[in-house]
């Protein structure tokens, strides 16, 4: 079975310049059923250009993660872009699944990679397990991901580092507490199938997981537990709503049903960007945005 990515929104500023892509920063989000990039300036940090695309069909994309067909139709993709294969200044590629585990950095071995994930969750065949350094939470974040994109990821995005995207939505977490002074916050980021959850308290990292869900009812339920879990009152704790989700659609209307204070977080005041932006909510891409200003 073959796909195609069909475009979901995207723009690109007038001031690209395809010719002179060293003159830039891209980070490429790459998720079960699609992927994102983000462009910004490699001098001043300016966000200049935004896509999103989804796979054609769902079904493929669930399959297509164990079979690499995913992995192929990015790669086609790429060969066929009249751009997105060039060099960049600082080319990042974050991995999306729930194959995450998080160890504190005192307890890791490097030789432990394997029997730190297994323990927590499977891991398919033909997938290959490495581990982020994310240093604001002295932790090491491991994950797996196809063994074959390791290979072919870095031959499409030259130079590319492959990051798992649950190391950038926990360190942009830090950053948002920090930039806002919050003392504590609960983060969720909603996905098509599953979500991210993680607590923040005092600058750091206290509870971080992955749930899936396929009704807002199973989604309010994972969310209130974990409250109830983290010993967290709904009526107090705030609540931010990352991603691509709407105000007053399904899962935020749901969520404002049983938690009070339930917020979407604004684009980082220390970045500048095109126009273009103006036009998306400021809480959708959180993650790709947010990974502009962490060391990844």
């Amino acid at each position: 079975m073959s796909g195609r990515f069909v475009l979901n929104q995207g723009f690109t500023d007038k001031s690209f310049d395809a010719f002179r892509t060293l003159e830039y920063n891209i980070t490429i989000l790459l998720r079960e059923d699609g992927f994102s990039y983000l462009l910004s300036q490699k001098a001043d940090g300016k966000l200049v250009g935004l896509a999103d695309y989804n796979i054609e069909s769902r079904m493929m994309a669930h399959a297509g993660i164990k079979a690499g067909n995913l992995l192929k139709a990015f790669a086609a993709f790429v060969m066929n872009h009249p751009w997105l294969g060039k060099p960049f200044s600082n080319p990042r590629v974050l991995v999306s699944n729930r194959l995450v585990t998080l160890i504190p950095a005192p307890l890791f071995d490097s030789n432990l990679k394997e029997l730190y994930l297994e323990f927590n969750v499977p891991r398919p065949a033909g997938f290959m397990v490495t581990a982020d350094y994310l240093a604001d939470i002295e932790a090491w974040n491991i994950y797996a991901f196809h063994e074959e994109w390791s290979r072919q990821i870095p031959l499409l995005i030259p130079d590319a580092k492959i990051r798992h995207a649950a190391s950038a939505f926990i360190q942009s977490g830090i950053l948002f507490c920090r930039l806002h002074r919050l003392s504590e916050a609960i983060i969720i980021q909603p996905g098509t199938e599953w979500f991210e959850i993680a607590y923040f308290a005092r600058n750091s990292l206290v509870f971080y997981n992955t749930f899936h869900y396929q009704t807002r009812e199973d989604f309010v339920y994972y969310v209130l537990f974990a409250l109830e879990q983290l010993n967290l009152n709904p009526e107090i704790i705030p609540v931010w709503l990352t991603g691509d989700v709407e105000e007053g659609s399904p899962l935020h209307t749901i969520l404002t049903r049983y938690i009070r204070h339930v917020s979407f977080p604004a684009r980082p005041d220390n970045l500048t960007w095109t126009y273009e932006f103006n036009d998306i909510p400021g809480h959708f891409f959180y993650s790709l945005i947010y990974s502009q200003l962490c060391e990844l």
